[in-house]
C-alpha cells in the first residue's frame, strides 16, 4: 500500500469529519455515538425483540418465562390430592378423577400421540412407565398458583405417587428431558438428574448396543401369532418371579414430608 493510501495521520480529517477532538465535524462524531448507545439501551430493554418486557404484553412465551421467575417459586406452589388417575394420554400428561388434565411441569417425554410428528424414540416406553407408575393410583399435585395453566388449559405441576416424584423419575430413568425452556423452581434439581442418566446412559441417553431394546420387543411382539403372544406372556412371567427386578433406590431429591411412605417415615425415626 503506498504511503498515506488508507492510512490516517494522527489529526487528519477524512472528507471534513475530525477525528480528533477540536476538529471540523467532531461534534458529529459524539453524536452519533451518543445515539448509537441509546438505540443499543432501548434494545436490550425490549429484550432484543423490538417488544416491551410487560407480563401484560403479546411478547413471545420465552420472554414472558424470563420476567416472571418469581411466580415460579417453592412459596408460591399449592398441595393438593389425593386423586385418582384416571387417564394416561402419555409419559408427561394424565388426567384425573376432577376431569382435569395435568402436564408434568420442567420434563418433557418423547411424542406418541402427536398429529404432525412420528412416534420418537423411547415415546412408548415413557408412555408406559408412566402408566405404570400411576394409572389407577392415588398422587398428589403441586401447582404454582399465579401460574398454573398452559396454553392447552392443562394444569402444569408436579405429580406425587407413592412417595416419588413422578416429573423427576422419568428424567432420572432417562425417559424424559428436563424443559429448559419455561421456568420452575425445581429445574436444578432436574437438570442435575438428567446429567446424572445422560452420564450413565439411560433411556434416551443410551448409545449401546442395548438401544432401543424396548422398542424392538414391542415390534417383534406385535410380529407372533396368538399363540405365540400367549407363550410369550408365559414365558415373561416365569422369568419375573425367576429373576424379580432389584429393589429402586430410595429417591435423589427432597420429598416433603406429607408425601412420604409410612414405611419411609419409620426408617427416617429410626
Amino acid at each position: 500500500m503506498a504511503q498515506g493510501e488508507g492510512i490516517l495521520a494522527p489529526g487528519e480529517n477524512v472528507e471534513g469529519v475530525g477525528m480528533n477532538r477540536g476538529q471540523p465535524g467532531s461534534s458529529e462524531c459524539r453524536k452519533l455515538a451518543w445515539a448509537l448507545a441509546l438505540a443499543l439501551v432501548v434494545f436490550v430493554s425490549q429484550g432484543c425483540s423490538g417488544q416491551a418486557l410487560c407480563p401484560a404484553c403479546d411478547c413471545p412465551e420465552l420472554i414472558r418465562a424470563q420476567i416472571v421467575d418469581d411466580r415460579f417459586v417453592e412459596s408460591a406452589l399449592v398441595r393438593e390430592g389425593p386423586y385418582d388417575v384416571r387417564h394416561v394420554a402419555d409419559g408427561d400428561t394424565i388426567k384425573i378423577e376432577t376431569g382435569e388434565t395435568i402436564r408434568l411441569i420442567g420434563v418433557d417425554t418423547p411424542e406418541t400421540k402427536h398429529p404432525q410428528i412420528p412416534i420418537q424414540r423411547f415415546g412408548r416406553e415413557a408412555s408406559s412407565f408412566t402408566k405404570k407408575t400411576c394409572y389407577g393410583q392415588k398422587v398428589y399435585i403441586e401447582y404454582y398458583k399465579h401460574s398454573k395453566y398452559d396454553k392447552y388449559n392443562r394444569l402444569l405441576a408436579y405429580v406425587w405417587v407413592n412417595g416419588k416424584m413422578l416429573n423427576a423419575e422419568l428424567v432420572s430413568r432417562g425417559y424424559a428431558y428436563v424443559y429448559r425452556r419455561y421456568p420452575c423452581s425445581r429445574k436444578a434439581m432436574l437438570v442435575s438428574l438428567e446429567a446424572k442418566a445422560r452420564a450413565e446412559q439411560r433411556g434416551l441417553w443410551n448409545h449401546g448396543l442395548t438401544d432401543g431394546r424396548y422398542t424392538r420387543l414391542v415390534h417383534a411382539f406385535d410380529a407372533l401369532s396368538p399363540e405365540g403372544k400367549a407363550h410369550l406372556d408365559k414365558v415373561l412371567l416365569e422369568l419375573a418371579l425367576k429373576f424379580p427386578a432389584e429393589e429402586l433406590p430410595p429417591p435423589e431429591y427432597p420429598v416433603p414430608d406429607e408425601f412420604k411412605q409410612e414405611g419411609d417415615a419409620a426408617g427416617e425415626e429410626q
